[in-house]
């Protein structure tokens, strides 16, 4: 269904976007971060401690 598949693609968008601002304001916050530090420290923030140190546990822990 076309009405569905539109608003799941609205859906995506909108996640994205707040993911876009999650990362700018701990850029913001941690202006020595790299891009890949930023992202880091974006999904810590986004899994939590306990599935993040799993999922990659030689991943930085970086404050978000």
């Amino acid at each position: 269904d076309l009405e569905v598949e539109g608003e799941m693609h609205g859906a995506a968008a909108l996640s994205e976007e707040v993911f876009a601002v999650t990362r700018a304001g701990i850029a913001a916050r941690h202006p020595d971060y790299s891009p890949d530090e930023v992202r880091w420290a974006e999904l810590r923030l986004r899994h939590g401690d306990d599935l993040f140190t799993r999922a990659w546990p030689r991943a930085p822990r970086l404050a978000p």
